[in-house]
């Protein structure tokens, strides 16, 4: 009978073992987002829903880019003129961890190129949205 007893706690204890996570990454979800900008400077707020607490980072390599927290789930991307034709492109890591809780999301972000036939006196019209540029 002993024996049997015996049997039981060590299937017990090893259920028990094999159960529990054995890393604190083993909670880490990763999100992506597109967002897409136009070719004039520009802000837009970003509401990241997938965000299970407040933003305790923020990675960007971006010169033409400043991405700020905005709010606990929040962030404003602010772009810089973007005066050439082709569109430019970069990631921005945003991360949220509470306790073993780990969430990024990684935000895919491309600024449109100017379009073709651009010219400066179009962009002075007040009735415009387009960014003052001299066609080259």
């Amino acid at each position: 009978m002993k024996k049997i007893r015996l049997f039981i706690f060590a299937g017990i204890a090893l259920l028990m073992l094999t159960a529990c996570p054995s890393d604190s990454d083993s909670e880490a979800q990763t999100y992506s987002q597109s967002i897409v900008l136009p070719s004039y400077a520009s802000e837009r707020v970003v509401t990241l829903n997938q965000l299970r607490s407040s933003i305790t980072s923020v990675e960007n390599s971006a010169p033409w880019l400043v991405v700020e927290p905005e709010g606990s789930r929040m962030v404003k991307l602010r772009t810089t003129d973007n005066i050439t034709k082709i569109e430019r492109k970069c990631n921005v890591t945003i991360t949220a961890s509470m306790r073993d809780n780990v969430t990024k999301v990684i935000l895919s972000v491309t600024q449109q190129g100017i379009s073709e036939g651009t010219e400066i006196d179009d962009l002075h019209n007040s009735q415009t949205d387009k960014p003052a540029y001299r066609r080259q």
